[in-house]
């Protein structure tokens, strides 16, 4: 959720998904009991109950009592509302701008990432397509930095799911993505789907002895080693934004490594734990020299962020094929 910081008793919305580490959301959403009026649509509301894992999110609203789910897959996000009023309404908009057009019972939009003043000028497009499990009356507005949709479920309907797709390619791409991963209404499913791919991949590493809070400490810190890199292949595609081109290419294309804050430690443990991955990753770094003709400090979503001396990619990639990463 976007808060103000992590003290923060406010929940402002929940994006659909985010630019990179710290950089701003996407879309977003924001349920509400009835339909808010001008004065307070973007209002935050209080939050209580919190459950915060690796697979699965949940709070409620201490006002309306609105209780709010999410679940993720690869490319995918999965959200269940809880209405106690019977009274489902929910905003949809765009973060950074662009526009929101509706189709039936889906949603889908387009989305225009422009770098910020500190990062190397570039445009990339992000793409969502969204359907939810009722029928919904959707009415659009134009905001500061968008389109807004109002999307309202039938008086009486205490709980209402809402399923998308995101995409780097197309809206179409963002409906294949959507029907590949989360091809039914089932939020149980794909909670627990993500359930076993966090123990998977926390699992790799047992740790003996310790008290019960060391352990917590230890787990939740390799689960922030896994925050980045981003594979952004979709369907055996991939857009870059280091020439602008779209690629079929069965290899995943890694992205969103703030490289210089985690050569010496994270790729290094990466690079034991999951060798293949660390070779993907590093090979999307030799696609980005290719495309580019330079090799990235901080390979992020829009290109290369040039806010960091050095090379860090060097020492990377000479400690990965030490190790006998040479793939």
């Amino acid at each position: 959720p976007v808060r103000k910081d992590q003290l923060d008793d406010q929940i402002h919305s929940f994006p659909l998904t985010i630019i990179s580490h710290r950089l701003g959301e996407l879309f977003w959403l924001m349920p509400f009991d009835g339909t808010p009026n001008e004065n307070n649509w973007n209002a935050p509301q209080t939050y209580d109950q919190e459950v915060e894992t690796p697979y699965y999110y949940s709070a409620r609203f201490d006002d309306s009592l609105i209780q709010t789910e999410f679940s993720p897959t690869a490319r995918c996000g999965y959200f269940r509302f809880t209405f106690p009023s019977g009274k489902p309404v929910v905003l949809l908009a765009n973060r950074q701008g662009g526009d929101f057009s509706s189709e039936g019972n889906s949603v889908s939009g387009i989305e225009n990432i422009v770098s910020q003043s500190d990062v190397t000028p570039g445009v990339m497009h992000a793409y969502v397509y969204g359907e939810f499990s009722a029928p919904v009356k959707i009415e659009s507005a134009n905001i500061d930095d968008g389109k807004r949709l109002t999307i309202s479920a039938r008086d009486g309907t205490k709980v209402l799911e809402f399923r998308y797709g995101i995409s780097f390619i197309s809206v179409e791409q963002a409906k294949k993505n959507l029907q590949e991963e989360i091809p039914n209404w089932n939020f149980e499913k794909i909670k627990n789907a993500a359930r076993d791919r966090w123990n998977e991949a926390l699992g790799q590493i047992q740790v003996k002895g310790g008290t019960l809070e060391q352990k917590k400490v230890f787990y939740t810190s390799l689960y922030r080693c896994y925050e980045r890199m981003v594979c952004i292949t979709e369907d055996g595609k991939y857009y870059s934004a280091f020439d602008h081109q779209v690629h079929q290419d069965a290899r995943p294309f890694y992205v969103d490594n703030w490289l210089w804050d985690t050569y010496r430690a994270l790729e290094p443990l990466q690079t034991i734990l999951n060798p293949e991955m660390e070779a993907d990753k590093i090979q999307s770094y030799v696609r980005m020299f290719e495309q580019s003709g330079w090799m990235p400090e901080f390979a992020v979503l829009w290109g290369n962020d040039e806010c960091m001396t050095g090379n860090p990619f060097a020492p990377w990639a000479a400690d990965a094929w030490n190790k006998g990463v040479t793939n």
